[in-house]
């Protein structure tokens, strides 16, 4: 009886041994983590500090369109994975 106990836990060890090694279960993980990523926000806060800029030339940016944003719940978020390269940012 002990015997078939070991042999299960056994299948299921080789089992996860095997999906962690699959190169097609590694490239899931990957994509899952990148759509992570693209959930990631700055605040303007952080955005400030990023661009040592100040909150009225983040205000400028965003009125003309050189940062994308968002809204949530009354609070703006620039998103991680479009940040604009300050040497395209316009000089203030």
């Amino acid at each position: 009886m002990n015997n078939s106990k070991d042999n299960t836990i056994l299948q299921q060890a080789l089992q996860a041994i095997a999906e962690i090694l699959d190169p097609s279960t590694r490239a899931e993980a990957m994509e899952t983590e990148s759509s992570h990523a693209d959930m990631l926000r700055y605040d303007n806060f952080d955005m400030m500090q990023l661009l040592k800029v100040s909150y009225r030339t983040l205000m400028r940016y965003r009125k003309k369109g050189i940062l994308r944003f968002t809204t949530i719940g009354g609070k703006i978020y620039y998103p991680k994975n479009f940040i604009a390269v300050p040497e395209k940012l316009p000089k203030s």
